[in-house]
């Protein structure tokens, strides 16, 4: 019997941090491939794209494609000279 009482005085609660659900959450967001970590699922799944050949974002004009939303916006301005938003065309992966 004391050694029960040992045991469950030895015994502590196990709790988590904040910071400790957070580097278990961020571990799940690791670039497979070169092990770069992530805070946000949508940021590791657009840089997954740097290690494969997709490029689902392509102007409407001159049907080039880019990886990111953001790089075919500011391309689309080589067309226009204008900053106001023309078409983009989103391909399917």
């Amino acid at each position: 019997m004391e050694e029960n009482q040992e045991f469950e005085e030895k015994q502590e609660p196990s709790v988590t941090t904040q910071s400790e659900d957070k580097d278990i959450s961020a571990k799940k967001r690791v670039c497979p491939v070169c092990h770069k970590r992530f805070g946000a699922p949508a940021k590791l799944k657009r840089h997954c794209l740097i290690h494969t050949d997709q490029r689902p974002f392509q102007c409407s004009i001159c049907c080039c494609a880019f990886r990111d939303l953001s790089h075919v916006k500011a391309h689309i301005r080589t067309h226009t000279n204008s900053h106001c938003e023309a078409e983009v065309k989103t391909l399917s992966v």
